[in-house]
């Protein structure tokens, strides 16, 4: 907690005047323990050992930074859950449907508490009084929690003895005692920690339990459906056994095979042969060696034809040479000839002849785009194959994270925008506790123990958000937000350092 340096700092310094009694011993050094490592452990203090002992102003000293210690931790772990609790009752509040559902929850309580009659209490009055008391209390606890800060630390500078006197009465008004001996706060702090928010005892002046409705209240409506229709529901899956059974079989079981198999196994397994360059996982949209045999059939053919159709002597390297590169024009030369008398050639099949070679320089050219084709598919098939596998490790990744959640944390979210929410409203509502300056006393008060329990939740919310790494170095600057030693300003810095340094995580 926030309050934790102060203590472990205090109980330092309390050190060298003096080691504490055998009996306190083991308990600060558990309070120290617990500092350290972060954790806040309730201890319990030996008041019948406390009152064998001698109260020298030492023991008593030692005996008082305990209570301090517990008090402190005690309201800040219990006011956030009494506001939260002003939050429910506000939302029930809210609207007409929350009432109605509220009413429907509470209807048993009211009933026993009002029988033999109706209910007594409309529930908007219900919803008004619970909100009254919680708030009530929250707020003359937080104000009580801001007043014990700043009056117990006040003393640090004084005197050992007017020290120890100021601390004690600070402790003595915020239990409500007539009397600073130690015994008394020590068991009025017992009594506190065992019902602060939670139940009524005398030091809290009969306040009613500060809390939403209990699990049960809450969802007995549910409950009760479930056992009304329960064993019908039951028995009907049991006589739908075997429709499940092929259910689950087709729709479960032969999905995630065929997730594995189709979408996992299969996409891997070419990828693996597209790295591997195997010629069996090459994509195409040709046969192999088909442009090279279109190509030389070609040639073969212009060859034939230019020998029989010219009579100057012919260099076939040449025109092998040509062919190969696209040029035609000898032939075409001929071509254009055989054009002049189209009727004679094509009696004689020369001109059907020409036009068939050229029908198959058309499959060349084609064969070729063809192939500009395959090769570009080639050069990106490592990417089409990690595209087909995308989807399926999503799916699976979503699946196994779900099923790590439920096992090891016992939900299937982790809540991180709800934990990121709080901590953003609570962030700024310690942002602006800081900006308030030159309030009356009380206000004052009030505004140090809301900035304590704000610091609180901020500190809790970041733990669930850093990394392990970062939580001393957050446990550092969280702890500063508080520091009386600062200014405001300086404090306000502090607050735009974790904008500037968390704000990624956040």
């Amino acid at each position: 907690m926030i309050t934790d340096k102060y203590v472990l700092e205090s109980l330092d310094k309390l050190s060298q005047r003096g080691s504490p009694s055998e009996q306190l011993e083991s308990y600060i050094q558990s309070v120290s323990r617990s500092i350290q490592q972060g954790k806040y452990r309730r201890i319990s203090l030996p008041i019948k050992t406390l009152k064998e002992i001698k109260e020298d102003s030492l023991t008593v000293n030692y005996v008082a930074i305990l209570c301090y210690y517990v008090l402190t931790n005690e309201c800040l772990l219990k006011l956030p859950r009494a506001y939260e609790a002003v939050r429910y009752f506000k939302s029930a509040q809210s609207s007409q449907r929350n009432q109605l559902l509220y009413s429907l929850q509470t209807a048993p309580e009211r009933l026993w508490k009002s029988l033999p009659g109706l209910p007594k209490h409309p529930i908007r009055s219900d919803l008004l009084s619970r909100l009254t008391q919680c708030e009530d209390f929250a707020n003359r606890y937080t104000e009580s929690l801001g007043r014990l800060m700043v009056e117990f630390r006040a003393g640090d500078q004084l005197p050992p003895k007017e020290e120890l006197q100021r601390r004690l009465n600070a402790l003595s008004q915020f239990l409500q005692l007539d009397s600073v001996n130690i015994v008394e706060i020590l068991q009025a702090t017992e009594k506190l920690t065992e019902g602060i928010g939670s139940a009524t005892t005398a030091v809290t002046r009969n306040v009613p339990p500060v809390k939403p409705p209990s699990f049960v209240t809450r969802y007995w409506p549910a409950a009760f459906l479930a056992l009304c229709y329960g064993p019908t529901s039951l028995m009907a899956l049991w006589q739908s056994r075997e429709t499940i059974k092929r259910f689950v079989q087709e729709n479960v079981i032969d999905f995630v095979r065929g997730l594995i198999i189709n979408w996992v196994y299969t996409p891997l397994r070419q990828v693996w042969a597209t790295v591997r360059h195997d010629d069996d996982s090459s994509i195409a949209v040709m046969s192999q060696g088909t442009l090279s045999s279109e190509s030389s059939s070609l040639t073969r053919m212009i060859v034939h034809f230019m020998q029989e159709n010219t009579s100057q002597p012919l260099n076939e390297e040449q025109l092998v040479s040509q062919v190969e590169k696209g040029d035609l024009t000898q032939f075409l030369k001929i071509y254009e000839t055989q054009l002049e008398h189209p009727v004679r050639n094509i009696a004689s099949g020369a001109l059907i002849r020409s036009l068939l070679i050229q029908i198959q320089k058309t499959k060349v050219d084609g064969s070729l785009a063809l192939n500009g084709i395959d090769r570009m598919l080639q050069s990106q098939q490592l990417v089409f194959g990690v595209v087909a596998l995308s989807p399926a490790l999503v799916i699976i990744y979503t699946l196994t994270t779900s099923a790590y959640r439920l096992c090891k944390i016992g939900r299937l979210w982790s809540y991180e925008s709800q934990h990121k929410e709080i901590l953003s409203r609570s962030l700024n509502n310690a942002e602006r506790l800081l900006n308030y300056d030159g309030v009356e006393a009380e206000e004052s008060y009030w505004n140090q123990g809301l900035l304590a329990i704000e610091v609180t939740t901020v500190y809790q919310m970041g733990l669930t958000l850093l990394p392990r790494n970062m939580r001393k170095e957050w446990t550092r600057d969280v702890a500063e937000l508080t520091d009386p030693k600062l200014s405001l300003r300086s404090r306000l810095n502090v607050v735009y350092r974790i904008y500037h340094t968390y704000s990624k995580y956040f």
